[in-house]
């Protein structure tokens, strides 16, 4: 089975979808990134760095890297397994649009995560403030700290 026209059909759909957060890095060895952002904070993003072997996606998945500023090395395996995860689901199918989506998805998440917890850790501290600068501190195993 040849997989090219299937490979060439999904990135024509995901730089349509996508636009300007689709870049092809190497056309001739099938490299391309997706930016997937917050949609209320673009610190909150991921690149998604694919490289299409041959076989894709009749036999192998796609190689992947993903890039983030924010994301902890769990977090980088968590969405990482994530990926994997929908392949293995896919098998022989192409899942380029499931990935960006599904880390997108994984964004939202942490993000709603991380504002829940700082929501949280603001309810529970002391806050002074004088002459406009912000004094806070915490407790932390019994102790007041600066």
């Amino acid at each position: 089975m040849d997989n090219l026209p299937q490979q060439v059909e999904e990135i024509e759909a995901l730089s349509a979808i996508y636009g300007q957060d689709f870049v092809v890095i190497d056309e001739a060895n099938r490299i391309y990134e997706i930016r997937v952002c917050h949609e209320n904070d673009s610190w909150w993003s991921a690149t998604l760095q694919v490289l299409l072997p041959p076989e894709y996606p009749a036999r192998v998945p796609p190689v992947f890297e993903i890039h983030s500023a924010w994301m902890n090395d769990a977090e980088m395996f968590e969405s990482s397994d994530l990926l994997h995860t929908i392949y293995r689901e896919n098998q022989g199918e192409i899942v380029l649009y499931q990935w960006v989506e599904a880390l997108r998805t994984f964004i939202d998440g942490k993000f709603n995560d991380r504002e829940q917890t700082s929501v949280e850790r603001v309810n529970n501290d002391v806050s002074i403030t004088c002459y406009g600068e912000l004094f806070t501190k915490y407790k932390v195993h019994g102790f007041l700290t600066k």
